[in-house]
């Protein structure tokens, strides 16, 4: 019987007579179509059923193997797509900030204008404040009879 024949013992390269019996074998195009079942028991020089079932095995591994790796494709393109969608929105906050901060620039060039103003003017204000404040004390001396800055230290006792 077929199916007690060991694998190794199926193979054509352990037997010379397997040798005969491929070449003997007809094409594929010129046998019918069967079932696994029916070619291993009607057609011995097919290869052993264990074998058709060990390329099964094989198959459907391969098959599983294959899912998990297109599932793990799948995660992958999935994180890609995450990692794509937070860098555009990065982009978007990067593209906010830089706005503001050109923003924010601008409004400290004003505002150092303005203190180049400010400046200015307090300058201009002080200059006048003294003049005023020499005018003051000049009409002070007329008034007391004192000349120069002289009244200013009686004032303060000196």
């Amino acid at each position: 019987m077929a199916s007690s024949v060991s694998r190794t013992e199926a193979l054509p390269s352990d037997h010379p007579a397997d040798t005969q019996q491929d070449q003997q074998l007809p094409q594929p195009a010129e046998e019918p179509a069967h079932t696994d079942a029916e070619t291993t028991e009607h057609n011995p020089e097919l290869p052993h059923h264990s074998v058709m079932e060990d390329l099964i095995l094989c198959i459907h591994k391969l098959e599983k193997e294959n899912q998990d790796l297109r599932e793990d494709l799948n995660d992958v393109i999935k994180a890609n797509d995450d990692t794509e969608e937070k860098n555009e929105l990065l982009v978007d906050q990067s593209a906010e900030y830089y706005a503001e901060l050109q923003k924010a620039k601008e409004e400290i060039k004003v505002l150092q204008e303005e203190i180049k103003y400010i400046k200015k003017e307090n300058s201009e204000l002080l200059k006048d404040n003294n003049q005023l404040q020499k005018k003051v004390d000049d009409q002070i001396c007329m008034m007391c009879g004192v000349e120069g800055d002289s009244w200013v230290q009686e004032v303060q006792g000196v």
